[in-house]
């Protein structure tokens, strides 16, 4: 019996594919910029009004957080360099240790010419 005949025609969506996937990241990114955007608008004092003590008092609460994470930030890294140097000097230990083992392990032989 013969086989039935295959059909020669098949079918590829990778344009469909990259047009969709292109289509999505560019609604997230028009989301992203609208979510920036209104955040800005939230955050930003209506035109004409005149800040209050409030006002001030926040500022104030602000600069002192961020000073508090900038202390805090300076103390990682700082933290990150001793960790840093640290790692540096275990990695020249290690280099000695495997040069060491490699000695032991595979000494030189000696050829008697």
């Amino acid at each position: 019996m013969p086989n039935p005949r295959r059909s020669q025609l098949e079918l590829n969506f990778d344009g469909l594919t990259d047009s969709v996937t292109n289509l999505v990241g560019a609604l997230i990114l028009l989301i992203v910029l609208l979510i920036g955007i209104t955040r800005q608008a939230v955050l930003a004092p209506l035109p004409g009004t005149v800040p209050d003590s409030a006002g001030a008092e926040q500022s104030a609460d602000a600069e002192e957080t961020l000073s508090q994470f900038l202390k805090q930030v300076e103390l990682i890294r700082t933290q990150t360099m001793q960790f840093r140097h640290q790692c540096s000097l275990i990695e020249e230990e290690l280099l000695t240790l495997n040069t060491t083992a490699d000695q032991i392990l595979n000494p030189p032989t000696a050829t008697n010419e």
